[in-house]
């Protein structure tokens, strides 16, 4: 199995629920356009760092990710999307952090 692809990993990234609403809601409003620290900078975050993942860019997502957590800290989706991340670049301990 290629390690920058993992079938079950796009439709999970889906499957949000929450998330899939706020990436909705980013996308609407322009988030990307809000300044940098706000709520809408975290949401446009998230909303391109499930794109990441799904092109395999997972240091771009990585990234995205990281600062999504520190601005939004309580985001389960964006913990949970950067478990699955870190899963299939193989950093198993990392899924945990």
């Amino acid at each position: 199995m290629n390690r920058n692809t993992c079938p079950t990993f796009a439709p999970r990234v889906h499957r949000l629920g929450r998330a899939g609403t706020i990436l909705a809601l980013a996308w609407l409003t322009g988030a990307g356009c809000q300044s940098p620290g706000t709520p809408a900078d975290a949401a446009a975050r998230l909303a391109r760092a499930g794109e990441e993942c799904q092109q395999g860019n997972w240091d771009g997502a990585l990234a995205d990710l990281d600062r999504v957590i520190k601005l939004t800290p309580d985001s389960a989706p964006a913990h949970q999307l950067r478990g699955q991340a870190k899963q299939v670049r193989g950093d198993f301990p990392g899924t945990l952090a």
